[in-house]
């Protein structure tokens, strides 16, 4: 915690829109199981401009987004 508080990271608060945006997914991607957790950290990324991620399950390669959803996230490891 001392490391988030000296700058190291930042934690950011889902909004309204990032959740109408998860929910949004389901519809978009209705063939899979996307958590309400990874569907909101999918939006805050999109809002962010974050291109980069690190996850351990298939979630964050399968999902698009974008224009006609055609922009992937890089995904680590």
């Amino acid at each position: 915690m001392a490391a988030i508080a000296s700058g190291i990271a930042r934690i950011e608060c889902a909004t309204p829109a990032d959740l109408e945006t998860a929910e949004a997914t389901v519809a978009a991607f209705d063939d899979q199981a996307f958590s309400l957790t990874d569907r909101t950290s999918l939006a805050i990324m999109e809002r962010l401009a974050v291109n980069d991620s690190l996850a351990f399950d298939a979630d964050f390669r399968i999902y698009r987004y974008g224009p006609d959803r055609r922009r992937a996230f890089t995904v680590l490891p």
